[in-house]
């Protein structure tokens, strides 16, 4: 599944910079005190599919924002995942 690659597609559409979790470690304090981590699940069953991606604090650890996007009108599982991922963007976009 390319869920995360789409999930990180996404957020490269907003005003948010995405970088890889190796590049963490070359920020400035600075850099590292706005720094959010994106962490996202997906769940499937034959009913709807569901994306969630959470964004916590890198300092604090703390949950800052949360988007979802589920979706249940495709017309097999592969329709839903995809009806699911154009959801959550369209919140992610909504967020940032």
């Amino acid at each position: 599944m390319d869920l995360e690659v789409q999930i990180y597609d996404a957020l490269e559409l907003t005003r948010l910079t995405v970088i890889g979790e190796k590049e963490i470690y070359s920020l400035t304090e600075d850099q590292k005190q706005r720094l959010l981590l994106a962490r996202f699940s997906a769940r499937q069953n034959s009913d709807y599919s569901r994306i969630s991606v959470n964004f916590t604090d890198y300092v604090t650890g703390r949950p800052v924002a949360s988007c979802y996007g589920a979706y249940a009108l495709g017309f097999d599982e592969s329709g839903d995942l995809d009806g699911a991922m154009v959801k959550v963007s369209e919140e992610i976009n909504k967020l940032f």
